[in-house]
């Protein structure tokens, strides 16, 4: 299947950090840390629609970049590929009636987060 150019970038990282797989995870799911962590972030909070938690997300930039806010869902998972106990957390945008465009914002609908963690023994994650 052939992809259509979106302006969209897509990145993979593969590598080890130090910390727990299931701490890499949490911080992922945290939305309040990341309010915390990333100051462009101006507003987000989730909210429950059709059975699937939502999440609604703003970022602010200076006047050389657009602000833009997104919509999407996301879900954590634990696997065992293998024997290999595997964290993984899904994330894709989504358009809703319940989130209007707004004024101002560039809506980024077409983003999606896909990560899957385990561990590398000694507090260690690959």
């Amino acid at each position: 299947m052939e992809k259509k150019p979106t302006g969209l970038y897509e990145y993979k990282f593969i590598g080890t950090l130090r910390a727990p797989p299931d701490l890499l995870v949490d911080i992922c799911m945290d939305l309040g840390y990341i309010r915390r962590q990333i100051p462009q972030v101006t507003e987000a909070y989730e909210t429950e629609c059709n059975g699937e938690t939502v999440t609604y997300m703003k970022m602010e930039f200076p006047f050389f970049v657009s602000s833009r806010d997104c919509v999407y869902v996301k879900q954590r998972r634990e696997l065992d590929f293998r024997g290999r106990k595997i964290q993984v957390v899904l994330a894709k945008g989504t358009s809703l009636p319940q989130f209007p465009k707004r004024s101002g914002f560039v809506r980024v609908s077409q983003c999606q987060v896909k990560l899957a963690v385990e561990s590398a023994g000694s507090n260690q994650s690959k």
